[in-house]
């Protein structure tokens, strides 16, 4: 028995210093399963998966930490997830059921916006006894070469909104930028509106210059409109000298808009092909 307990101390210390290298040479971008000389290798199983969500736009700009989520898809619920950066360790611990996907399990890590701006590499690896090996995934922010400030224009209610005089809607178009990576919010007064009342699109990308356009939607009542308050949208892009770039409109700022959005669009955006 003890050239057995021997020999097991001997495999994890293998474990450990082959974890020690695995962590810290994997290519970047390349998702990865370690294989150990003592363990039996296999696929993981269930197609166990590791991806991540980026921090939103709003912390890359406007706060002082961003959140790094990392998703882990087909695991077992009590997987254990490890976070690295560079050769420290920062965080250990059983991710928590994603609330919209039953099968993923979730893991997120605040770091410091400056830390994640400068390119700096974070790891996530993913771990359980039901796995045979663990799995782990690097993120990181890629750097851009091709970056263009956006166009902003904020359209008032067309003449039909208005004649109806039921709802209104406020446009506003946000024009060729690069990167994607964009937020778009409303106020009322300079009181934010909450996101569940306006819409915004997808981004829809130029395959001739590489540039992106999208848009954003508040519709608003009849009423909410007489009222005469400040409406403005607020748009953040790493290219404002400002960080971000407010327009704003009300009931007397003109005339309702004529400017039919989709050919404006289709002037500005080429299909992908």
């Amino acid at each position: 028995s003890g050239i057995q307990s021997e020999g097991i101390e001997t495999q994890q210390v293998q474990y450990h210093a082959v974890l020690q290298e695995v962590l810290f040479s994997i290519p970047l971008t390349h998702s990865f399963h370690v294989c150990f000389p003592f363990l039996e290798c296999e696929q993981p199983t269930g197609g166990v998966k590791v991806s991540f969500l980026p921090p939103s736009q709003h912390q890359v700009l406007m706060e002082s930490t961003v959140t790094l989520t990392c998703v882990v898809a087909n695991a077992p619920l009590d997987v254990n997830v490890t976070w690295t950066q560079g050769k420290t360790h920062l965080q250990s611990g059983y991710g928590k059921t994603s609330a919209t996907e039953p099968q993923e399990v979730i893991s997120k890590l605040n770091v410091s916006t400056q830390d994640w701006k400068s390119g700096k590499e974070f790891f996530c690896l993913a771990n359980h006894e039901d796995i045979p090996t663990p799995i782990g995934e690097k993120t990181f922010k890629r750097k851009v070469l091709n970056t263009k400030q956006p166009s902003v224009y904020l359209l008032l209610p067309s003449a039909e909104e208005m004649a109806a005089q039921q709802f209104v809607t406020l446009t506003c178009l946000v024009k060729d930028f690069a990167p994607k990576e964009i937020f778009v919010q409303w106020t009322v007064n300079d009181q934010l509106i909450d996101a569940n009342k306006y819409r915004n699109t997808e981004m829809m990308a130029d395959s001739e210059y590489l540039n992106y356009s999208m848009y954003s939607m508040l519709t608003l009542s009849v009423d909410e409109w007489n009222r005469r308050p400040s409406y403005s949208c607020v748009v953040g892009h790493e290219r404002f000298p400002l960080k971000t770039l407010t327009r704003t409109v009300n009931k007397s700022s003109g005339k309702p808009s004529f400017v039919n959005l989709a050919l404006v669009l289709m002037d500005t955006v080429n299909p992908c092909h």
